[in-house]
């Protein structure tokens, strides 16, 4: 049995545009995320929280109920994941991110 999920088109409109095609949307998920997209749910929210909130960490660990530093160290074990560092591409793993949690 699959749990409800309840959205505004705020929270879906970017996954939207990619859903042209399922297999493309996997695809570019997988490209960009890497090891990330095998990780631990809670590492793949921080990063989607910590890129949506304009990679700050103090607020963001408010958000995801952590201290600033366990959010800092899960950022870098992320980074670690990622086949480039977060700051050059930054966007595309938001996407992805964004992308992922609706494809799940």
């Amino acid at each position: 049995m699959h749990d409800v999920q309840v959205a505004t088109f705020d929270d879906v409109s970017l996954a939207v545009l990619g859903a042209r095609s399922e297999q493309v949307v996997h695809e570019f998920v997988a490209r960009v995320l890497g090891q990330l997209a095998s990780a631990d749910a809670e590492l793949r929210e921080t990063v989607r929280v910590y890129i949506r909130r304009t990679y700050s960490t103090s607020p963001r660990a408010e958000e995801l109920s952590a201290h600033r530093n366990t959010v800092v160290n899960r950022i870098h074990h992320a980074e670690k994941l990622l086949s480039r560092p977060l700051a050059d591409y930054g966007l595309e793993v938001g996407i992805a991110l964004e992308l992922y949690r609706w494809l799940t």
